[in-house]
C-alpha cells in the first residue's frame, strides 16, 4: 500500500537525518539557534512559547506531513517556540542549511508541498491579522455568504420518493449543500436501547474546545449477534450506527466517537467557520438522544469537516460513506443506497492506495472494497480485492473465510 508519508520518507532518505523521539521530548527550544528543519513522518509535535514557565501557551499541534523549523534555517535568527513530541514514538527527517539548496532542487514534490503549506499558513496569518485590525478599528466582519443553489443540469439525479420520504416541503438540507441532490427527511424511529447501553459521555471539542454531553453507548456490554460482509455487526439491543458519530452542538465539528478528540492541527482553525455555517441553515439541535436526521446531519458534517481539518482525511471519508450507505438502506432509499456505495468504493479505494495501515486492516479494507464492488457489479475490481484479501495471513481464518466466500460469489455470478 502506497502512503503520502512512506513516499516522503522515500524522497528524505538519501538527503535527510532520520530520528525517533518519545512523548515530551524536546525536540526544538525556543531562543536556540539551528541549521535545521524536521519533516514528521510519524506522530505528531505540539507548539509551545514559553515553554514550561507560568506563561506557557500553546500554540498548535503539527502531525505527519507537517514541518518545522524552517524559518530559523533559512532566516537565520533563533527559534521563536519549542516543539515538543506528543506521540510514541515520533519519528522526524531533518534537513541541514547546508544540503537544504541541492534537497530542494532535487525534490520537486516535496517543494511543492512547502510551498502548498507556507501559502496556507501565510493566508491563515493575513487573516488573522485582518480580523484583530477590524476588531481594533470597530469594524463588524461581513457574514459570509450563503453558498449558491447549483443549476439543475441533465445528469442530476431524480429524487425519487420513497415510502420513508417525507414530502418535498419537509426536506431536511435541501438547499444549503449539506446532503447530496436526492437525500430527502427521514421518518425511520431508532429503538430505544436499555438504560445499561447507553450512558452521558462528556466530551470537549478539539475545534471550538467548548464541552459538551451527548449520549454513548458502552462497549462492555455490547453482544455481536451477526456480521455483514461490510463488517456492520449487529448487536442486541442496539444500532452502534446511531452511536458512532459525534458532533459538537457549539460549531457542528463532528468525528467519529473514537477519533473525535483526535488534535486538530492549528493551520485549520480559521476553517471552524465553514463548518460552523451549516448551524444557522439546520437549525438541528444535536440533542442527547438520538434522532434519525441528526444523525444523517452528523455523518454529512464530518464529510464537510474531512478537508477542512485533517491532511490525511482517506479513512474518515471511507468509513463515513459506508455507515450512510447503511443507513440509507435501513431507510429503504434504494436510490441514495446506490450513491452512497458508489461513494464509499471509491473512498475505500483511495484508503489503500493512500493510507499506512496494519496489515490486519488492510485484509479488512480489501474485504470491504470487495463486498462494494459487487454490489456495485464491478466484478474486475471484486476479484482484485478479494484475492489481494486472500493473499493475507495476518486476520485469521475468519477473514480468510470472508475472502474465500466473495470468491465464490464472484464465481456464481460469472457461471449465470
Amino acid at each position: 500500500m502506497a502512503t503520502a508519508n512512506v513516499d516522503l520518507m522515500k524522497l528524505l532518505s538519501s538527503n535527510a537525518t532520520m530520528a525517533k523521539h518519545s512523548t515530551g521530548q524536546v525536540i526544538l527550544k525556543e531562543g536556540d539557534l539551528g541549521s535545521d528543519m524536521y519533516f514528521i513522518l510519524q506522530g505528531s509535535v505540539e507548539i509551545y512559547r514559553h515553554y514550561g514557565k507560568p506563561e506557557q501557551l500553546k500554540m498548535g499541534t503539527l502531525t505527519a506531513g507537517d514541518f518545522f523549523g524552517e524559518a530559523t534555517m533559512f532566516l537565520n535568527r533563533p527559534r521563536k517556540s519549542t516543539i515538543v513530541a506528543a506521540t510514541d514514538p515520533l519519528v522526524v527527517a531533518a534537513v541541514n542549511s547546508n544540503s537544504a539548496f541541492l534537497f530542494l532542487e532535487s525534490q520537486p514534490q516535496v517543494t511543492y508541498m512547502m510551498l502548498k503549506t507556507l501559502c496556507q499558513r501565510l493566508e491563515e496569518a493575513n487573516d488573522q491579522k485582518a480580523e484583530r485590525l477590524m476588531a481594533a478599528a470597530g469594524i463588524a466582519p461581513r457574514p459570509a455568504a450563503a453558498p449558491a443553489a447549483a443549476a439543475p443540469t441533465a445528469a442530476a439525479k431524480p429524487a425519487a420518493p420513497t415510502a420513508a420520504a417525507a414530502p418535498a416541503a419537509a426536506q431536511v438540507g435541501a438547499s444549503e449543500g449539506l446532503f447530496p441532490e436526492g437525500h430527502k427527511q427521514y421518518t425511520l424511529a431508532i429503538p430505544t436501547s436499555p438504560d445499561d447501553m447507553i450512558y452521558e459521555k462528556k466530551f470537549e471539542c478539539p475545534l471550538c474546545n467548548k464541552p459538551f454531553t451527548t449520549m454513548g453507548a458502552r462497549e462492555t456490554k455490547l453482544k455481536v449477534l451477526s456480521r455483514g460482509n461490510d463488517f456492520r455487526n449487529d448487536h442486541e439491543n442496539i444500532d452502534m450506527i446511531h452511536y458512532e458519530m459525534v458532533t459538537c452542538p457549539h460549531c457542528y465539528f463532528s468525528n467519529f466517537d473514537t477519533g473525535f478528540k483526535t488534535a486538530i492541527a492549528s493551520r485549520y482553525y480559521n476553517n471552524m467557520n465553514k463548518i460552523s455555517e451549516y448551524k444557522n441553515q439546520l437549525k438541528l439541535p444535536f440533542s442527547k438522544e438520538r434522532q434519525i436526521n441528526e444523525v444523517f446531519a452528523g455523518y454529512y458534517l464530518a464529510l464537510k469537516g474531512a478537508e477542512l481539518f485533517f491532511a490525511n482525511p482517506h479513512l474518515l471519508v471511507a468509513k463515513a460513506w459506508l455507515r450512510l450507505s447503511w443507513l440509507y438502506n435501513d431507510c429503504g432509499d434504494n436510490e441514495m443506497l446506490a450513491y452512497a456505495n458508489e461513494k464509499a468504493h471509491k473512498a475505500y479505494i483511495a484508503v489503500f492506495e493512500n493510507t499506512e495501515v496494519s496489515p490486519d486492516a488492510a485484509q479488512q479494507i480489501c474485504l470491504i472494497i470487495g463486498a462494494l464492488s459487487l454490489r456495485i457489479d464491478d466484478i474486475a475490481t471484486a476479484k482484485t480485492y478479494y484475492t489481494k484479501a486472500r493473499m493475507h495471513r495476518s486476520g485469521g481464518s475468519v477473514l480468510l473465510k470472508m475472502a474465500e466466500d466473495g470468491i465464490e460469489e464472484i464465481r456464481a455470478r460469472e457461471a449465470k
